[in-house]
């Protein structure tokens, strides 16, 4: 449909696409005339978990069956058929078939940069992502659940110096392991969390701390890097108190990538609040500004629900950094 904008001062912040594009009446992929005897086993439960429809079903056949592709596990195939049929209408298959292609040779280089594939959680990478959580950032939270489907991820911009160094003291293996622990987290998310491939993500992000000392160009491009080869989709991504240099930067990108991006901007809480009242719950985190307190140790644990190895050792870890007085717990998570 037509681009919404909301007006900060000068800058016009376009939305997203709506990510219920899809007709919602699309029958289920158990109508498929040829699903349902060639869609069995782990697939079958992949799809029902999932509750795919019958345009996931051709674009999945139709992926699975092309020539020259690399082997791939069927969770794998899944998310990326999910993923890219996000916004999707009935005549697009073929389009669709071809980016999930796509996604499907790009994994291999995502596992070998980010251990997307076959990549575990090591204790150095899970005391990353314990300390990112605890200091607000990237945490998904089962009890925050959007009024339109899709997973909602939370974040307060923070680069303390309790878990993120200045710039002239990260290393390379900090920035490799940043990337990996994110990939990792996303690929945990996906498994935890079905709607974050066929509704995709929406995020929203507190930015009153944000940093650009520590979050340079260069940190944007490793970011932008790992986003494009991982079945990955935020739907919209929501700022509010950006600074005068954010302004600037969204208003670079024009309206047009602005609408791509799903990116919109708020100058404060209750405008986010408002003009995001289709979309958002009646409660949001506190490190956001809202008035729900977040309890970060049950959504690691919702989050590996799943993976029961992964989940021992995060509470192994989060254990240990308790114990240690290691555990990060900034102002705005208090």
């Amino acid at each position: 449909g037509c681009a919404k904008y909301t007006q900060i001062g000068t800058v016009r912040m376009g939305e997203s696409v709506d990510s219920t594009a899809m007709d919602s009446s699309r029958e289920s992929w158990h109508s498929h005339p040829e699903a349902v005897s060639k869609i069995v086993g782990v697939e079958q439960v992949l799809f029902d978990r999932h509750e795919l429809t019958k345009f996931h079903a051709a674009v999945y056949l139709a992926v699975r069956e092309a020539r020259n592709l690399p082997e791939i596990a069927p969770e794998q195939l899944v998310w990326a058929t999910a993923v890219a049929s996000i916004g999707a209408s009935e005549g697009d298959q073929n389009r669709i078939a071809g980016i999930v292609e796509d996604r499907v040779r790009q994994l291999k280089e995502a596992d070998s940069r980010y251990g997307w594939l076959h990549g575990e959680w090591t204790h150095g990478l899970m005391s990353r992502l314990v300390k990112t959580w605890c200091c607000g950032l990237m945490i998904v939270d089962p009890q925050l659940v959007s009024k339109t489907g899709e997973l909602l991820q939370w974040t307060h911009e923070y680069y303390g110096d309790e878990y993120y160094p200045n710039p002239e003291d990260q290393t390379e293996d900090w920035k490799e392991e940043s990337m990996r622990m994110f990939a990792l987290m996303i690929r945990s998310i996906v498994r935890a969390y079905p709607t974050a491939t066929t509704k995709g993500i929406v995020s929203f992000s507190d930015m009153i701390d944000f940093s650009w000392a520590k979050y340079d160009m260069d940190t944007k491009r490793r970011n932008s890097e790992v986003n494009n080869l991982i079945p990955l989709k935020f739907v919209r991504m929501i700022s509010v108190r950006p600074d005068e240099k954010m302004r600037q930067f969204f208003e670079q990108m024009g309206p047009r990538m602005l609408k791509k991006w799903g990116f919109v901007a708020y100058d404060n809480y209750e405008s986010a609040v408002a003009g995001e009242g289709s979309i958002l719950p009646p409660r949001l985190p506190s490190f956001v500004g809202g008035n729900h307190r977040v309890d970060v140790l049950k959504c690691l644990k919702a989050l590996f629900r799943t993976e029961p190895e992964a989940l021992q050792l995060c509470l192994d870890v989060f254990a240990e950094l308790q114990q240690s007085g290691q555990l990060p717990c900034p102002k705005h998570m208090r």
